[in-house]
């Protein structure tokens, strides 16, 4: 549905579960066919996801941080 998407100029996609969202950005297919694509994490952000979050392909927002000690992490 992403490649679909995309396909019709959708170029922003948001997400709320990490590792739903780290493996649809690490997605072959996604990767190669949606080189434009801008992901939002729109979820509650826990700060053992931080890292993971951080190597999300092509992250273009978070979009929620709950606490300044979150955000500076």
């Amino acid at each position: 549905m992403v490649i679909e998407a995309y396909s019709h100029q959708q170029r922003s996609f948001g997400e709320n579960y990490v590792q739903e969202l780290l493996e649809k950005a690490s997605n072959p297919k996604i990767l190669s066919s949606c080189p434009e694509i801008k992901w939002h994490f729109i979820g509650h952000l826990q700060k053992q996801n931080v890292n993971k979050l951080m190597a999300v392909p092509n992250l273009f927002m978070l979009e929620t941080a709950d606490s300044v000690k979150l955000a500076d992490k």
